[in-house]
């Protein structure tokens, strides 16, 4: 029997030999403009169901949110997302209490973004489908899907793509804040326009810089996959898993 998280691996070990270690970044598009567009659009609906407000603190497992966000320790960050683009994993303890965990999916370039978050919806497909097909259209009122965080970030951690996997304060999330429907995420990757998403707050870094950290992190474990592999089966013993960064 096929294994899902197996096979999202090894796709993912597959494509990296070939495409996210090249140099350059996929321009804006009007793909990408457009996809910014619709969201505008879609925003200033009211009482509107496949972009609705969020009201609450409490995100659901499995969704994509755009949220504004005020760092704690911004002033030591080298650069931070005032609106993340997150892929909502589920919450943790830490030490400043309860943390939202999610893939900041603006982190990653577009390429990468967009063929991480496709494979980790075709991991669950049967669960967002039936979501979907309850609760058409409606962001809030779509079942959440369990993702399983651990085993997900074992298997990212595995090549280097945990690069996007970030903790958020819940206290420190703004208005506003908005979750969009499933049937929609194909936008939601597409939300790259410079300047916007991410909206940066750095020391001097631009998403090129960024975008190459990503590609540094990336090949600093391919360059390394014994070491990497070792601590991740001593963590995984242990039971110690890092998430925050």
């Amino acid at each position: 029997m096929s294994n899902p998280v197996f096979d999202f691996l090894q796709e993912l070990i597959n494509l990296m030999a070939t495409k996210f270690s090249g140099k350059g970044d996929v321009p804006v598009t009007e793909d990408s403009k457009d996809a910014y567009k619709w969201l505008l659009e879609q925003m200033k609906i009211p009482k509107n169901k496949r972009v609705a407000d969020v009201n609450g603190p409490v995100m659901h497992n499995g969704k994509i949110y755009i949220f504004k966000y005020n760092a704690k320790y911004k002033d030591k960050l080298a650069y931070w997302d005032r609106h993340p683009i997150v892929l909502f994993l589920g919450y943790q303890q830490g030490a400043e209490g309860k943390l939202a965990v999610g893939l900041n999916i603006s982190w990653y370039p577009p390429e990468a973004r967009k063929f991480i978050v496709e494979k980790i919806r075709e991991m669950y497909k049967g669960h967002y489908e039936s979501a979907m097909k309850k609760d058409p259209n409606d962001a809030i009122g779509q079942r959440p899907v369990l993702i399983d965080l651990y085993t997900l970030k074992t298997a990212m951690d595995s090549i280097g793509l945990s690069f996007a996997l970030r903790t958020y304060i819940p206290g420190n999330m703004m208005k506003p804040q908005v979750c969009i429907d499933y049937e929609d995420w194909d936008k939601a990757i597409r939300l790259d326009t410079p300047r916007i998403f991410p909206e940066l707050q750095t020391k001097g870094k631009q998403m090129d810089d960024i975008y190459k950290l990503f590609r540094d992190y990336v090949k600093g474990y391919r360059e390394n996959m014994a070491v990497n592999k070792a601590k991740l089966d001593k963590n995984k013993k242990l039971q110690k898993y890092t998430f925050i960064k």
